[in-house]
């Protein structure tokens, strides 16, 4: 019998290879939870270190990423940064203040590409495409 793992990471790449043309998906690592739970999945979003110098390139990393609905439909961002950050998207979410250490996760539940910033510093930029599973 196949572990729900292979079947989740298969019906992955299926759902991926539907989508076609895109030149860069981001394929999330499974999260582990207690013993007889099935594998979760989500992309990590890092808000480096020094962030708060706009002339940093880096900030979001990655800055660009693709997620599937139902697949890895949930990001994390997590702000290693000495600075306090947000991570906003006006009319779709708000992370409000995220101080050195602090993560904040939002689940996606609709297609779309989602702009965000951060509101204290709005050079800094990211989107995400969410896709429909099969589209």
């Amino acid at each position: 019998m196949k572990s729900a793992y292979v079947v989740a990471a298969s019906a992955l790449v299926i759902g991926l290879a539907a989508l076609g043309g895109i030149g860069f998906v981001l394929v999330a690592r499974p999260a582990v939870g207690p013993p007889g739970t099935l594998p979760t999945t989500g992309v990590e979003v890092k808000i480096v270190k020094g962030s708060v110098n706009q002339s940093q390139e880096q900030n979001f990393v990655p800055r660009n990423i693709v997620v599937v609905l139902g697949f890895n439909d949930t990001v994390r961002w997590t702000n290693d940064d000495t600075y306090a950050h947000t991570v906003t998207s006006l009319g779709n979410f708000d992370s409000l203040n995220l101080n050195h250490g602090d993560t904040w996760t939002h689940t996606f539940i609709e297609p779309g590409i989602f702009t965000y910033v951060c509101s204290y510093h709005p050079w800094m930029k990211g989107t995400i495409t969410v896709k429909s599973a099969g589209t």
